[in-house]
This record gives C-alpha cells, sequence and structure tokens, in this order.
C-alpha cells in the first residue's frame, strides 16, 4: 500500500466519522466601583466561549448526492 493510499483512506475515515465544534465568542469589557477608593474604578474585560453544539464533518461539507470515498479519483490522472 502506497503512502497516497494510506494517507486517502485515513481522509475518508475521517470524514465519515469525526465530528467539530462550533463556538462563539463574546469579548466584553466593564468598569467596577473600587469600594475602598471612592473615586477609584477598575476596567475589567471579559471573554466568553460558548460551545453551540458538534457538526459532522460528512454532513457540513459534502453535498448531497456526491460520495466522498470517491474523491481520490482523478480523471485522467495516471495511476502511480
Amino acid at each position: 500500500m502506497s503512502i497516497c493510499e494510506k494517507i486517502s483512506n485515513a481522509l475518508i475515515s475521517f470524514v465519515d466519522t469525526e465530528n467539530y465544534t462550533i463556538t462563539q465568542q463574546r469579548d466584553s469589557s466593564y468598569l467596577e466601583y473600587d469600594k475602598n477608593f471612592w473615586y477609584r474604578y477598575v476596567c475589567g474585560s471579559l471573554k466568553l466561549v460558548i460551545t453551540l453544539g458538534t457538526v459532522s464533518v460528512k454532513d457540513s461539507i459534502i453535498q448531497k448526492g456526491r460520495s466522498f470515498k470517491t474523491m481520490m479519483n482523478v480523471p485522467f490522472a495516471a495511476n502511480w
């Protein structure tokens, strides 16, 4: 088995079985009053990362009616 066949089999297996995570990121900043000093405010920043869900790799990149298992076949290419 050549290196190209190994890579193509691994890619087909990945597309067929794996999922990826969809996330949303929000940045926010705020002012907070310091209780010890009446004239001083503290600036803060906050980063939220929210997980929205997971999606199948196969469902997201492959159009209906097209087989991802034949994506390695290149027409008119030499078999090497």
